[in-house]
């Protein structure tokens, strides 16, 4: 009953509140304007992440005074709060005066020195703490530029946090991890009151850097404070839990990177060379391209929440399954790409 009350409030007041961030955002001119790059034709207002940070923070907040975090968990609230207000901002000034993407690199670096100073981090189970921090830095910008870089296509980046925030909650729910399963839900419930706002043809708002950054930032967070082992018939193999469930992100970014590198261009440059962009390429449409990373996102994430019950025969199996599915994936835009280049070059010869 308290999950279902800690949702469904963090889903009304996000839905209530981004009409509200919407008008402000019209007011002061904080519009993402078209461009070549980008598929809406008229300028959008950008303040919807504003909704998810207020929502989630204010409910973590109110959730500590409630007692319902217990009292281990509150380390990682306090890493939660500043690290996710930090990113939250710098989000926000990326958003209403632009920011080189070198410098937006180095404030992530400090919302992740954040995340280890209040002692969220994971080390592997090395007990080394120079590994733990290079591993946390690694974790932590890969996840947060990634999510960044998701926010690509109406309702794709939210879509797909939405899913793993509630594949944590699970997960924490079934570890007896009451700090995560909480937080982890409240995060779900802000993103969903904030997306039918975006997930259509035209959308109304975007979450803007402010709401990708800082749901960036959370999942690291999240991820990193989050127990696996505690109810498991491996040894350490269900460590590897968060990496599968953000698996769409973290393809979606090495997938551009290799591409990037492999024109000679940098990959710090914004393209349309993500995966929804390919799949747009080979015909989807836009909402067919971002349910079809939803499905895989969940399909994936649902292999990993097994991951406990199973003995190492089956864990392999499913950590198979996974790289099967995104194994295909590449298969499909390689080999599709390939056919569009010989159609085009066959229409370009009669």
């Amino acid at each position: 009953m308290k999950s279902i009350i800690i949702f469904l409030s963090a889903f009304a007041a996000s839905y209530l509140l981004v009409p509200v961030f919407k008008s402000i955002a019209k007011a002061i001119g904080v519009v993402d304007v078209p461009n070549s790059r980008k598929l809406h034709k008229k300028p959008i207002p950008l303040l919807g992440g504003s909704a998810i940070f207020f929502t989630f923070a204010i409910g973590l907040i109110v959730l500590k005074k409630m007692l319902l975090i217990p009292a281990e968990y509150y380390k990682v609230v306090y890493a939660l709060l500043i690290s996710g207000s930090f990113m939250f901002i710098i989000g926000l000034i990326d958003d209403m005066y632009g920011m080189h993407a070198k410098l937006k690199l180095l404030f992530e670096l400090l919302a992740v020195g954040v995340l280890i100073l209040f002692e969220v981090s994971t080390d592997f189970f090395t007990g080394n703490l120079a590994v733990t921090i290079i591993i946390t830095v690694i974790w932590g910008v890969g996840i947060t530029n990634a999510f960044n870089l998701l926010d690509n296509m109406n309702g794709l980046s939210s879509g797909v946090a939405f899913i793993s925030a509630a594949l944590f909650y699970i997960v924490g729910a079934y570890q007896g991890d009451s700090g995560t399963a909480y937080a982890a839900l409240l995060l779900a419930g802000a993103i969903l009151g904030f997306w039918p706002y975006n997930y259509r043809k035209k959308a109304h708002i975007f979450m803007g850097d402010a709401g990708s950054l800082f749901l960036g930032i959370s999942f690291t967070a999240i991820s990193a404070a989050g127990v696996y082992l505690k109810h498991t018939r491996l040894n350490h193999l269900p460590i590897i839990t968060p990496i599968i469930i953000l698996s769409m992100p973290i393809f979606d970014t090495l997938s551009v990177m290799y591409i990037r590198k492999k024109q000679g261009i940098s990959i710090l440059t914004a393209d349309k060379q993500h995966l929804s962009h390919r799949l747009t390429a080979l015909g989807f449409n836009n909402l067919q391209a971002v349910a079809l990373i939803y499905l895989i996102t969940m399909a994936a994430g649902i292999s990993a929440i097994f991951l406990p019950q199973l003995n190492l025969l089956g864990a392999i199996l499913v950590l198979l399954q996974v790289l099967s599915m995104y194994a295909i994936l590449i298969i499909l835009m390689f080999f599709g790409h390939k056919t569009i280049e010989k159609v085009k070059n066959g229409n370009s010869e009669n």
